[in-house]
């Protein structure tokens, strides 16, 4: 469970692209904490925006990029991941 649902890597990813959306261009900190860490773990794949990461077009695309690697994966609502690997149990 995560925010009283199930675990889905797909909600994580975007509400992190609405918040890349919505400064993009102002060249502010994302300041998304949880989300980006929690993708990481779950994919194995570390997310390029960290709390105070600057949105500019580089990181943009990096964002992009990682989305499309996470989007190619097969995601279940519900089931735990760690490090890219569906795991059995409680963490």
């Amino acid at each position: 469970m995560y925010n009283g649902g199930p675990v889905f890597p797909g909600n994580l990813t975007k509400s992190l692209v609405q918040r890349a959306f919505a400064i993009r261009g102002e060249n502010t900190p994302v300041k998304m904490k949880s989300v980006p860490i929690l993708l990481s773990v779950w994919s194995g794949a570390k997310c390029p925006l960290q709390y105070k990461k600057v949105m500019d077009e580089e990181v943009f695309q990096q964002l992009m990029n990682y989305i499309d690697t996470l989007a190619e994966r097969s995601w279940e609502r519900g089931r735990k991941y760690f490090y890219g690997n569906s795991v059995e149990g409680p963490l």
